[in-house]
């Protein structure tokens, strides 16, 4: 699994417990992050690799900030992440 992948993944399984722990729907979230019941679904099946601006969005919804949203992110990742960054790459 490459690094993108991880990072979807992990991402897809915050939003996963973020909506369960604050009992928000699909459809309750797409309303309050101005984004389609279609992409939260998209994300969540990884049908769709979402933007950073999107990842907010949600972020903002489930956590308050992207900052909050991240805090729990697996180390191993962070540290790809910041490694790959840090080269000039993008993801």
């Amino acid at each position: 699994m490459n690094l993108q992948q991880k990072l979807n993944a992990w991402i897809i399984s915050r939003i996963i417990e973020l909506s369960i722990n604050h009992g928000i729907s699909i459809h309750e979230l797409a309303r309050k992050s101005n984004l389609s019941t279609t992409t939260i679904q998209n994300i969540i099946s990884g049908k769709t690799t979402p933007k950073l601006e999107t990842i907010a969005s949600i972020a903002m919804v489930l956590s308050g900030t992207l900052d909050k949203f991240f805090e729990t992110v697996d180390d191993n990742i962070a540290a790809e992440v910041h490694k790959y960054i840090s080269n000039g790459y993008k993801l």
